[in-house]
């Protein structure tokens, strides 16, 4: 019964979607929203916090799926054996690192990967997936061109030789047209 309780009882009649399996019940939801300070230690003995790291999303979810969902959600809809069929997606989408969408009863999350699946099975259980699962927020890096004129590059290899004399190190002569640099978008 507690789990028809938490069926009939969400807020909002809102569903926890993965990818495109939409959950029958979600026992629980936690939700990993965390940034780092960095600390640097100074000269003086101390040290400074002047940077912030802002560390990816992650999300925990606890769910069930059945054979036999009371209401049609959508997703595996007609699906003989949806526990099964769900169980071979969820063990896909953390073999292929498949970038999915979740919705939760708070948000919705893009980019996430399925970094853990758990499922579970106890006896008098009946026809029903019972699983946890972690996933984590990406980042995509895309790489970009940018071509550079002869009197930028030039600009750039006097930096770089004298940092590298600072640092008593033989300066590099390497030059090229075109610096090839990662972007976070």
């Amino acid at each position: 019964m507690a789990n028809l309780n938490v069926l009939f009882t969400t807020p909002d009649h809102i569903r926890t979607v993965i990818g495109t399996i939409t959950l029958d019940a979600t026992i629980t939801e936690v939700h990993n929203i965390e940034s780092q300070i960095t600390s640097n230690a100074v000269e003086d003995g101390t040290t400074v916090d002047d940077n912030v790291l802002i560390l990816p999303t992650r999300y925990e979810v606890t769910g069930e799926i059945t054979d036999t969902p009371l209401i049609d959600f959508g997703g595996l809809v007609g699906i003989q054996e949806r526990r099964i069929e769900a169980f071979e997606q969820f063990r896909d989408f953390v073999r292929n690192a498949t970038i999915l969408t979740v919705v939760s009863h708070y948000t919705v999350y893009t980019d996430m990967i399925m970094t853990s699946f758990n499922p579970a099975k106890s006896p008098g259980q009946g026809r029903k997936l019972s699983f946890s699962a972690q996933f984590q927020q990406i980042k995509k890096a895309t790489a970009v061109d940018v071509t550079l004129t002869p009197d930028k590059i030039q600009a750039a290899q006097r930096l770089i030789a004298q940092s590298r004399a600072r640092l008593g190190r033989k300066p590099k002569k390497t030059a090229t047209d075109t610096i090839r640099t990662k972007v976070v978008s």
